[in-house]
């Protein structure tokens, strides 16, 4: 990186649960604290609008909504809510945001799952569905679906975790270009980075793969745009759920997905960790601009998994060594 690395200019901020960081390449600190400050403002009231467990959030009151009612909401809210119903429909139902219904039936940390009085799992699975959400662009209006035909009866349970950090990435960069910042890096708790320009002549240098990665002689991915993202099991377990089934996942052991943006990233991640084999493959081939790195089980292998590698090594504003 040479010169430019003495001017790399890092502030912390803790939101929606992990630290978030803002990477600034600048030779002004003061100018790079108080841009970063901007942005973590940003981060915070996205963390209030979109937070299920905050009972006063925009998220929090669209699942109160019973069928037929609708509510207007923040446009950073209808944005995300968007982009989580259109990787919802790329992936055909591997991603769905709605997946807050069965979440309620897993046991977390030896607590027993729990849901609304009277509901079995198989209930809660029937109100998973991100198209029961009604968007009205014009409005900024959100709502659930009468009930009746294919749409179950009951509230939604919209929930954000795995889309809502990328999306809150995206919207720290816009705020730092606000600032005259052409040149960072930002992570919500190191799962998902989003870029912009470079430190140095070839791209922000992102470490991705682990120990397989060593294995299959990855190094890095470098980004001059774009996002990376990634999901696994071997941190928290089985916290993934598999919106179709409402079953821990059986996808690969881990998976990292490189896009145009933090948002979309951070949800095809964990799409990616539900789908089959071929699923994932068909998407990544269906497009020239989303690479991914998903980790299968080999028990031959020292590591216990083996890297795959899908869609391109390359592209306007990425490259996999």
């Amino acid at each position: 990186m040479g010169d430019t690395a003495r001017n790399l200019h890092r502030f912390a901020h803790e939101a929606m649960t992990v630290t978030f960081e803002a990477v600034i390449v600048g030779d002004n600190e003061t100018e790079a604290r108080q841009a970063a400050g901007a942005a973590f403002r940003e981060l915070d009231r996205l963390d209030g609008l979109l937070s299920r467990f905050d009972a006063c959030s925009d998220i929090a009151q669209v699942n109160r909504l019973e069928p037929g009612q609708c509510v207007g909401v923040d446009v950073s809210v209808f944005e995300c809510l968007a982009i989580a119903a259109e990787v919802w429909a790329d992936t055909q139902g591997a991603f769905d945001a709605t997946i807050g219904a069965v979440m309620k039936y897993k046991e977390i940390d030896n607590v027993p799952p729990a849901g609304p009085e009277g509901e079995t799992p198989a209930d809660a699975l029937d109100r998973v569905r991100m198209d029961r959400l009604m968007m009205d662009r014009d409005g900024f209006l959100v709502g659930v679906r009468e009930a009746g035909g294919e749409y179950p009866s009951g509230c939604v349970s919209v929930d954000l975790g795995a889309v809502g950090k990328g999306f809150a990435l995206d919207r720290m960069l816009e705020v730092l270009g606000a600032w005259g910042v052409d040149n960072a890096l930002v992570h919500g708790g190191t799962s998902t980075v989003r870029v912009v320009g470079s430190p140095g002549p070839d791209g922000w240098p992102v470490a991705v793969g682990g120990p397989w990665a060593q294995a299959a002689g990855i190094e890095k991915v470098v980004l001059t745009g774009g996002a990376v993202s990634g999901s696994g099991t071997q941190a928290r377990g089985e916290h993934i759920i598999d919106p179709r089934t409402g079953l821990p996942a059986e996808g690969p052991l881990a998976a990292w997905v490189i896009c145009r943006t933090g948002a979309v990233a951070d949800a095809l991640s964990t799409a990616l960790m539900v789908m089959s084999a071929d699923e994932a493959m068909s998407y990544c081939k269906a497009r020239d601009d989303v690479a991914a790195l998903l980790v299968e089980p080999d028990e031959n292998s020292p590591e216990g998994g083996r890297i795959v590698r899908l869609g391109p090594g390359r592209s306007d504003y990425f490259e996999i060594f």
